[in-house]
């Protein structure tokens, strides 16, 4: 026949197991939050394409500043405003109007679990200041830019540059 206290040391020996996964899930949520905290510290397309040109392209463009507008719409949409030192231009002495275009290979599969689709190439293009009529007047297409033609952004700084200036005053 069973003992009481057999079924109590049967009881404590269960309770000390369950404290043990909870210590090792807290553990592992303490390393997930270190994880997402670093990961956040990588930054997206912003801060590792746009920020890096503009800070490149300001001096040579013989400007004191830069305002980054954007990303807007669907496109993602964003801007680069350049302004010199005692400019009396009303918003921006020089602009540049980006977006990012990724190629993508696959998804990919961590220990069987969805983890990301694998980035295969990444491009800017820049607004062209052409446009066509693919998408109807006040459509969704329309309204988030769809109907500017845009172009390969150069891959030297001086064709940057070049296209930056050819374009003042547009």
């Amino acid at each position: 026949m069973q003992k009481i206290t057999e079924l109590y040391d049967a009881y404590l020996a269960k309770e000390r197991e369950e404290r043990r996964i909870n210590e090792r899930i807290i553990d592992r949520e303490l390393q997930i939050a270190r994880l997402e905290k670093k990961k956040s510290k990588l930054g997206g397309w912003h801060a590792n394409l746009v920020i890096p040109l503009a800070e490149i392209l300001t001096p040579l463009l013989e400007c004191e500043s830069y305002e980054i507008l954007g990303p807007f719409g669907l496109r993602a949409e964003t801007s680069i405003w350049f302004k010199k030192k005692d400019s009396t231009a009303k918003y921006c002495d020089y602009s540049l109007t980006l977006t990012v275009h990724n190629e993508w290979d696959k998804d990919n599969y961590y220990k069987g679990q969805y983890c990301m689709s694998t980035m295969k190439s990444v491009h800017l293009r820049y607004d062209t200041y052409e446009r066509d009529n693919s998408y109807q007047h006040g459509s969704i297409g329309e309204l988030n830019g769809f109907n500017k033609i845009e172009a390969p952004l150069p891959e030297s700084i001086d064709e940057i540059i070049e296209l930056i200036k050819s374009k003042k005053g547009e």
